[in-house]
Formats: C-alpha cells, structure tokens, sequence
C-alpha cells in the first residue's frame, strides 16, 4: 500500500480517481498493480499455491483492488492464472490479528490441553 500511496496520495483517492477515468491515477494504479503482480509470480513460482489473500488496508478496495490485479495477470507465468486464486481478506486489515490470535488459542490449547472447541475458520 504505502507504494501505492507514494504514487498517487490517498488510497482511496487514487481508485476513486482512476474509476473516473483520471489517466494519471489509471497509469500509477496500473504500474503499482504490475509491481504487485510480479512478485506475487514469484510467489507463486516458488510456493505454488492454491489461494493467496490480501489483506491488510490495502483490502478495503475490495473488488476495485482485484480488478486492478487481475488486469495484469499476465504477470503470473501461465499454468497459474486459473490454478492460484486471488482473493481480498474479509476482515480487512484485522485480518492478520485476528489469524494470529486463533493461531495463539490454537497452539496454547494443544499444548495446555484444553479441549475447547475454536471456530475452524474466521474469514467466512
């Protein structure tokens, strides 16, 4: 995000813009996407991996935030554009708190031997 954000101020602001046809906010969205692509090819290449979530502030633009990614797909090298799925985190930026913190409860009652039962999962 804070790339992004060095490109065009405001998060928000530079969505709102590009969604309104502003060239400028729709190049540096488009350049921030392609960075964010190829690492994620990267990513992908070394890990492959069947789901990647986004989280974080970044987050709250929701489907204009896939959109944007998934306009350079290109990036991701071609037997992963239909195996990896991109998703945006439900929590937004509480995402990774709230991962961590059942993380936490999980692993203290493995080893307390507590026997409470957890959500399986927080994202749904």
């Amino acid at each position: 995000t804070s790339g992004l954000c060095r490109r065009g101020g405001d998060t928000r602001a530079l969505f709102d813009a590009a969604a309104a046809g502003d060239g400028d906010a729709g190049r540096n969205l488009s350049d921030w996407a392609k960075e964010v692509m190829y690492v994620l090819s990267l990513v992908i290449g070394f890990y492959d991996p069947r789901r990647i979530i986004i989280g974080g502030g970044i987050s709250r633009q929701g489907e204009r935030l896939l959109a944007a990614l998934l306009r350079e797909e290109e990036m991701l090298p071609l037997p992963y554009r239909k195996k990896c799925l991109l998703e945006v985190a439900t929590h937004g930026g509480r995402s990774g708190v709230l991962g961590a913190a059942v993380y936490a409860l999980r692993r203290w009652q493995k080893e307390s031997g507590d026997s409470t039962t957890l959500p399986r999962s927080t994202t749904r």
